[in-house]
């Protein structure tokens, strides 16, 4: 799993699951951090040789590793409750979501900006090992969580665009992921 680094992770809890021809119905998006290391590996099913080899897609394990993660984004990847900025429960379930993020990449052209959007998945919560609790408050004392992909009913799970500066990749972030 190639690591890399993305900025602006975003998730958005999926209100209403995708049909065939409509996109996912997002709720309130929430920046998880700043920057993270992430890694994304598909996982893919070879087809028989009378199918014609093809290739099909099951799922795909995300990590998302980072240096702090605020309650109101834990609150919203997790499920977990708030009481005003703090957070209050520390037994989590993670939530069906879409994540957002913007990676830069090499062509033959130069360096581009990618704003990727990851159709549906899901994070498992943290373990209870990196869970601190003190004084009312829950903090994550290690903000790394592991997730997986799916496919959505129109059979995507992934999409990508391509942008010649970092402002028009978070431009269109916002625009997607409904950020403010």
């Amino acid at each position: 799993m190639p690591k890399l680094i993305a900025s602006h992770p975003t998730f958005a809890p999926i209100t209403a699951e995708a049909t065939d021809s409509v996109a996912p119905t997002l709720g309130t998006a929430n920046l998880i951090a700043n920057m993270v290391s992430i890694s994304v590996a598909e996982q893919w099913q070879q087809l028989s040789p009378l199918a014609g080899g093809v290739s099909i897609f099951q799922n795909a394990t995300i990590s998302l590793s980072t240096t702090g993660i605020p309650a109101y984004a834990a609150a919203n990847v997790f499920g977990a409750e708030l009481d005003g900025n703090h957070l209050t429960d520390a037994v989590f379930a993670g939530k069906m979501g879409s994540l957002f993020f913007i990676e830069g990449e090499f062509d033959r052209e130069g360096l581009r900006y990618v704003l990727n959007w990851i159709r549906r998945c899901i994070f498992a919560p943290p373990p209870e090992s990196s869970v601190a609790k003190g004084g009312g408050d829950v903090t994550l004392t290690n903000p790394a969580f592991t997730g997986r992909a799916f496919k959505d009913a129109s059979g995507r799970w992934r999409e990508r665009w391509y942008f010649g500066t970092p402002q028009e990749a978070l431009a269109a972030l916002r625009e997607r992921s409904g950020l403010t």
